[in-house]
């Protein structure tokens, strides 16, 4: 697993129906491996497809997802809850627990 390594592109084989030869990460770097999971945002992954599989059935279907925002509050008590708000409050901090 490989974390805040920015993917510069996805590099395929001609010679071996287009599939995933490396990984290019945006210092130069690049990675093979067996499996290729993405966890990027939708808008970020659609721009690094490579043009070979822009029509592929599979890969059309990314044109139908659409990113969204997503906004993180986190909040800080001082104590501990008595009562949570018909368990909308989920956290492994023992202030929620």
């Amino acid at each position: 697993v490989l974390t805040g390594r920015p993917v510069a592109s996805i590099e395929v084989d001609p010679d071996d129906d287009n599939k995933v030869k490396c990984i290019k990460f945006a210092d130069g770097t690049e990675e093979t491996a067996d499996v290729y999971i993405s966890a990027m945002p939708v808008d970020v992954l659609k721009r690094l497809i490579p043009a070979e599989w822009s029509t592929d059935p599979y890969f059309r279907q990314l044109d139908e997802l659409e990113g969204i925002p997503v906004v993180n509050v986190q909040l800080w008590f001082d104590r501990k809850l008595k009562q949570s708000a018909d368990g909308l409050c989920f956290s492994r901090s023992p202030l929620l627990s």
